[in-house]
Parts: C-alpha cells; sequence; structure tokens
C-alpha cells in the first residue's frame, strides 16, 4: 500500500552568510530540501535528489548591524540566480525575547518540482547588515 496524507519535513542549515542593501551573486545560501533534513528524520531507502513538495514556511536567524530592520528574501533553483521559485518577500527582523538574535519568518505556501531539491536564497536589507546564522524551511509532500 502506497503512503496516504501529509508527510511534513524541516530542512535546516548553519550558515554565516552577511547580507546588506543589495543583492549580489557572492551573497546568497544554498540548501538541499532533503539531504538537509533536520537531525533524527527519517527518509525513505533508495530515494532520488529530485524533490516535489509544497514550501510552507522559510525561517531565517541570525544578527544585524547598522540599523537593519527588514530583510527581502527571494529563492531560485540555480545559483546564478536566473530562474526565480519564490518571488521577492519582504519580512521585519524581530528580536529574540533576550535581544541576542534576530529572525525573520515568510508564509510562502507554493508547490515545487525540480530534478534537484537545492535552491538558492539570495537576500538584501533594507539598511546595514544582516548576519544569517541559520535557515529552516518547512515543506511537505
Amino acid at each position: 500500500m502506497g503512503k496516504s496524507g501529509h508527510f511534513i519535513h524541516v530542512a535546516t542549515k548553519a550558515v554565516d552568510q552577511e547580507f546588506n542593501t543589495a543583492y549580489a551573486s557572492d551573497r546568497l545560501i544554498d540548501i538541499n530540501l532533503i539531504a538537509n533534513q533536520y537531525a533524527g528524520a527519517q527518509l525513505p531507502k533508495n530515494r532520488s535528489n529530485a524533490f516535489a513538495g509544497n514550501i510552507q514556511l522559510i525561517r531565517v536567524d541570525g544578527t544585524i548591524a547598522g540599523g537593519a530592520t527588514t530583510i527581502t528574501l527571494k529563492g531560485y533553483v540555480d545559483s546564478g540566480g536566473n530562474k526565480l521559485v519564490i518571488p521577492p518577500s519582504s519580512a521585519s527582523l524581530e528580536s529574540s525575547i533576550d535581544g541576542t538574535k534576530f529572525s525573520a519568518v515568510y508564509q510562502v505556501n507554493a508547490f515545487h518540482a525540480n530534478e534537484d531539491a537545492d535552491l538558492y536564497f539570495f537576500m538584501k536589507t533594507n539598511a546595514g547588515t544582516f548576519t544569517v546564522s541559520e535557515i529552516v524551511i518547512t515543506w511537505f509532500e
């Protein structure tokens, strides 16, 4: 019997990437939605790297400098930034309760299918810099 229902996945990746007020080809975050499953996730045996799923939520965590209050994110299926899959969206950088980090969250709700599970995110701030320390993407199939 085949699977039925929704299977929720969380891909997470620790990074150290600074973004400023302009997009740049050398400032991006790459993540594989299958290979970067959270610890403890079990994937079906012999699964290929092909991807088909509904991307629901993207969260970026990090630190700010120079007055950054907003981050704009867009996602591509290629590292050159030519094949857009997640259109630009801006979110406020919200402080953690203890003030040690800032986060932005994007609700996406986009079905995506590709021969591989790699996504490339480019970001820019409204002022100053935002240094991303982690990206988390929730999706379901």
